[in-house]
């Protein structure tokens, strides 16, 4: 008896878990104002690269590593609605970062990216950019690199 009641609270469970999730994107969908959200392309991504730089010139020469374990927040400062997000370089040193702008409107979006500087190391490059506004329209594509030394 113990295991059907092990079993039924397990699935009933699982059914809350996925009915909470359908509500948190229903709430999503209508909060953004657009019922069709999963059909609009209105997200902005792109990848940061991070790498250790030995020479301390800005740039990622081909004889220097990624860095992995870099965090980076990126934050529409126009809207103050939203908790920033956030992203970890990998092992190669990148990080998909993701950003839905409000209603779609690039137009009003201001994204910021911050790479937070790793512990026992200093920036060679600026730990924070502001996207210009073709990249996040996405009529072009950003580049976004950070390079770290050790201190």
């Amino acid at each position: 008896m113990r295991n059907i009641f092990k079993i039924i609270v397990g699935v009933l469970a699982i059914i809350g878990g996925l009915v909470s999730a359908v509500v948190i994107f229903i709430l999503f969908a209508y909060y953004m104002g657009d019922k069709d959200l999963p059909n609009r392309n209105c997200d902005w991504s792109e990848t940061a690269h991070t790498w250790i730089d030995e020479n301390e010139n800005g740039f990622w020469d081909k004889d220097e590593k990624p860095l992995a374990g870099v965090q980076f927040v990126i934050d529409d400062v126009n809207f103050d609605d939203f908790l920033p997000l956030e992203a970890v370089s990998d092992k190669n040193g990148k990080a998909k970062l993701f950003l839905f702008p409000i209603d779609c409107n690039v137009n009003k979006a201001k994204i910021l990216l911050y790479a937070i500087t790793p512990d026992g190391y200093k920036p060679t490059t600026s730990w924070r950019i502001v996207v210009p506004i073709d990249v996040v329209a996405g009529i072009q594509s950003g580049d976004f690199q950070f390079g770290f030394v050790k201190r």
